[in-house]
């Protein structure tokens, strides 16, 4: 052993690296647990270095998503969203309130070496969070417009970091159409999911909160489709895209478009909440 060998160095390196496999593990283990699509869509990341980026930013899109169906009034919402902000803002060394630490939470390792590694702008996730705070207000979108807005502030800055990481070039109205797309389906598929926490996403204009938590079987269908055709139209926009994550997006989207035409609209039928059988598979079709 070399005379200037530092124990208490490398006792901290070999710290540092076990923190940072249990932050790996974390992240892909809460990807592919809670958002099992977008894991798969990961996994068509060229390199492995990109999948870890991806999953530290899918991680963190599933903590503050979930914010609306863990907390029990809208002031708790708040404060938890303000911790992951205090929390990013202490990654890119910004003044906040409280003092934060990695340690915090077990993800926070991996999206910091994720912002470090690609870059990755501290806007986006602001943009991110503040349009998550339109869910704690329970308020149905008025008109279809409304609901565009709400998916441009979450879905499209997660897609343009979901570039970055994948150094592909995204114009703007791929990626917002992209956004939109992948957003209404999303929302589409889990009506089922929204109706047990009383959450009414489709805008008002098409069907009121309480047709739509009764499960009108007239009005439903109507509402869905509808809005299934707007998002069919926003596909219809974006063309080619490259092989990688992005692609593999706008392919899920078309999928969920598929299963929702093909049981009819209608989130009351007992297939309506059944996974896509043999996504993996089928993501891979002409990626």
């Amino acid at each position: 052993m070399p005379d200037n060998f530092d124990k208490s160095d490398h006792r901290e390196n070999i710290e540092n690296m076990q923190k940072n496999i249990t932050s790996e593990r974390y992240c892909n283990h809460s990807v592919n647990q809670h958002d099992h699509n977008r894991y798969l869509i990961s996994l068509f990341a060229k390199t492995a270095a990109m999948k870890r980026g991806l999953w530290a930013l899918y991680a963190f899109n599933y903590e503050i998503a979930k914010t609306r169906e863990v907390v029990t009034d809208t002031t708790l919402g708040l404060i938890r969203l303000v911790w992951w902000r205090e929390a990013l803002r202490m990654i890119y060394a910004m003044p906040t309130e409280q003092k934060r630490s990695l340690d915090d939470h077990p993800l926070l390792p991996e999206l910091a070496k994720a912002i470090t590694d690609f870059e990755i702008p501290y806007a986006l996730f602001d943009q991110i969070l503040l349009g998550r705070e339109f869910d704690l207000e329970d308020i149905q979108p008025q008109n279809i417009e409304g609901l565009l807005a709400y998916l441009d502030n979450t879905n499209a800055p997660l897609l343009e970091i979901t570039a970055l990481i994948c150094d592909q070039d995204l114009p703007d109205t791929q990626r917002m159409a992209l956004g939109r797309a992948c957003g209404i389906a999303g929302i589409l598929r889990a009506i089922p999911f929204h109706a047990q926490h009383d959450i009414v996403m489709l805008p008002s204009e098409l069907i009121s909160k309480d047709a739509m938590l009764s499960g009108d079987k007239t009005l439903v269908p109507q509402a869905v489709e509808a809005l299934a055709l707007s998002a069919a139209t926003q596909l219809d926009t974006i063309g080619a895209l490259k092989k990688g994550p992005l692609k593999a997006q706008k392919r899920l989207a078309q999928l969920d478009l598929n299963h929702i035409k093909k049981y009819g609209y209608a989130p009351h039928h007992n297939k309506y909440s059944h996974p896509t059988a043999f996504l993996a598979l089928r993501l891979s079709i002409g990626r």
